[in-house]
This record gives structure tokens, C-alpha cells and sequence, in this order.
């Protein structure tokens, strides 16, 4: 798909105040016929005509961002490669990508000549979860009098993925998963033990585990691990189900339910620990997470979720669902499930309020 590009002309500040000062002077001299005061509408008005006549050439400007996948809330550097394909030399604009704008207002680009080419760096923050297929960014001009600000917007078919936000796990939920995957059943070691692999410590692990010099020399708790040592497999059951005759679900408990998953996410892939998503929903989904590509494919399910139609669902179909070692399922939709978790009864219920 090409890029489409519009353009507008709006007054700013500056050039709306011109302007009533001109349609002020107009006024009196029609009303007077004073000579100054038609003197000073015609000069206040020329001003505002010469900086449209400046601004009506056609603005070229190529752009390409890149596709990304980044976390709501996030500040990242966007980087942007600009072509001036017109025939003039453009002066004095911001490039500006109004759904990641931050408080720093954009890159400001001073000269480029036809044909210039240029790489920008611009500080973005995503705002809000989504999945987005299309990327709009703005170029802004004032040049020459700031009277008026002509926008050049330009929208490209790259695709932007905001994850959810992290947030701070319930206790609960850290508890059983710290009772779940922190014992490794008292490993024991001896003198013929094969080394496989060093991995990040974490809390409550087995201190015996932990790497000294390598610890000391990067600054933080390593652990060793050796060969049989395998991590324990985990069932994430992410239910997106509406409850059953209720057309809405409250929006900040749905959002809370998938930054849980996408923490979730993020902790057991800093365990080293393979997990199972089950997506509960019209159409459910499994989702085998081994590797950081396939938690970066959920994460970006997760970045388009939304809350979907009642329908039951046989657990049965996942037969290996009722052997999970631990089960943790989130409520997202709202839907209670009360007959599908009772064949789960170990299953831990991730909810805001701690309810099992």
C-alpha cells in the first residue's frame, strides 16, 4: 500500500490574534474612514497573506518508520529516515507521530534541500494497548512568520504493536508461583554433575545454585545449571469470555488481567520456565511459549485482545491442561467458569482483588 498524505492550514495563536487585529482595524476605518487605521488592517492583513503564499507549495516529504513492538506506557527512540523529494528547500518543521507524541514536542529539523536525505531519532512514548496498522506522522511548518502552521500528515501501512502495561503482581499469585517453581527438589549435586547452562537467580532459588565469580564479575546473583535439571511446565488459561449474559465488562479490570498475563509472561521467561496460553474465547488458541520469539507472539495477542461473546467451552480437548504441575487462570472477560474450573480444582485464580 502507498502512503497517503493530506494537508491543512490552521491559524496558531499568533495568527489568530493578527487576524482579529486586522478585521479590527478593517472595522473601524469602514466605520471612521480613518486613514491609519485602513493603513494598519491592510499591513496586519498582508502579513498573514504573504505567510499563506509561502506556505501553498506542494510539500514533498518521504518518510519510514519501521515496524515496532514496544510496551504501553514505555518511553523508545523512534528512528525515521526522511527524503525531501520537492523542489524546495524546506525550513524550520517538526516531524511528530501524534499517537506516540511526548512532552519533548517531536524532532525539530532546521534545513533540507531538495533531495536531502536525513535520520531523525524521536522520542515516543506509546500511550495506550493496541495493535495498529497504519502509522500517521505530521510534519509542522511555520516558516517564515508562525502565523499560520501548515501540516503535512503522512500515514503508512507499518504496523505498531503496544503491548500491555507491566504491573506489580498479587501477592497470592507470587506465592504460588514461588511454591511451584522455586524448589528443585533439593538438587543434588555430585562430583560428576554436567554444567549446562548460567541463567539469571531468582528469589528463592536454591543459593547453593548460584555462580560466585560470575555473580561477582556482572553484579548480580547468577546461577548455574546442570544437565537434567528441567524447568517445570506451566498452563496460563487466558479467558476473554464476557460473562454469560452480560453485554460489557468493566475496562480497567480487562486491561489489569492482560498486563498480568503479559508479566506472567516476562517472569516465567526470566525463569527459563516453558509455558502453555490457553485462549478461551469464539475461536480458542494455543499458544506454546519456548522461546522469546513465541512470547513476543503472545504479547502482541495480547496488544489486540479484546472482550468476546459467552460460548462454553470443553476443557477436555486439552487433555494435558488437567496434568499442569500449576494452572493460573485469568478471568479477563469476566466470565466466572465455575463448571470449567471445578475440573481444575488446583487451578490459581489471577484476580486484582486475590480471590481463588
Amino acid at each position: 500500500m502507498q502512503p497517503t498524505t493530506k494537508t491543512t492550514w490552521e491559524l496558531t495563536v499568533r495568527g489568530r490574534v493578527i487576524g482579529l487585529l486586522a478585521s479590527l482595524a478593517v472595522l473601524a476605518s469602514a466605520l471612521t474612514g480613518d486613514a491609519h487605521a485602513r493603513f494598519a488592517g491592510a499591513l496586519l492583513g498582508g502579513v498573514l497573506v504573504v505567510d499563506l503564499i509561502l506556505k501553498l507549495a506542494p510539500t514533498r516529504i518521504h518518510l519510514q518508520p519501521t515496524a515496532r513492538q514496544v510496551e504501553a506506557g514505555q518511553a523508545f527512540v523512534e528512528s525515521l529516515e526522511l527524503e525531501n523529494r520537492g523542489p524546495l528547500t524546506l525550513l524550520d518543521f517538526r516531524v511528530t507521530e501524534p499517537r506516540t507524541a511526548t512532552g519533548a514536542g517531536g524532532a525539530l529539523v532546521r534545513v533540507m534541500t531538495p533531495g536531502a536525505r536525513l535520520s531523525l531519532n524521536l522520542p515516543s512514548r506509546a500511550r495506550s494497548r493496541g495493535h495498529y496498522e497504519h502509522r500517521s506522522l505530521s510534519c509542522d511548518q511555520l516558516w517564515p512568520f508562525a502565523l499560520i502552521r501548515k501540516r503535512v500528515t503522512t500515514t503508512i501501512a507499518t504496523a505498531l504493536v503496544v503491548e500491555p502495561a507491566r504491573i506489580d503482581l498479587p501477592n497470592h499469585l507470587r506465592e504460588a508461583l514461588e511454591s511451584h517453581l522455586v524448589h528443585d527438589n533439593a538438587i543434588e549435586r555430585s562430583g560428576d554433575a554436567e554444567f549446562w547452562m548460567l541463567r539469571e537467580y531468582s528469589y528463592g532459588e536454591d543459593l547453593r545454585a548460584v555462580h560466585a565469580l560470575r555473580s561477582a564479575a556482572s553484579g548480580t546473583l547468577v546461577r548455574r545449571l546442570e544437565r537434567g535439571e528441567e524447568s517445570q511446565h506451566v498452563w496460563v488459561v487466558l479467558d476473554l469470555r464476557r460473562a454469560q449474559g452480560r453485554p460489557q465488562h468493566g475496562i480497567r479490570r480487562f486491561e489489569w488481567s492482560l498486563s498480568a498475563a503479559a508479566q506472567l509472561a516476562d517472569d516465567l521467561e526470566a525463569r527459563k520456565t516453558r509455558f502453555t496460553c490457553l485462549v478461551l474465547g469464539k475461536s480458542p488458541r494455543l499458544i506454546d511459549v519456548t522461546s522469546d520469539g513465541e512470547r513476543r507472539e503472545m504479547l502482541a495477542m495480547l496488544a489486540g485482545a479484546a472482550p468476546e461473546e459467552h460460548c462454553p467451552i470443553e476443557l477436555a480437548a486439552w487433555p494435558d491442561l488437567g496434568e499442569a504441575e500449576l494452572c493460573l487462570w485469568i478471568p479477563a472477560g469476566g466470565a466466572r467458569a465455575s463448571a470449567e474450573r471445578a475440573l481444575l480444582p488446583d487451578a490459581v485464580l489471577v484476580t486484582q482483588d486475590g480471590e481463588r
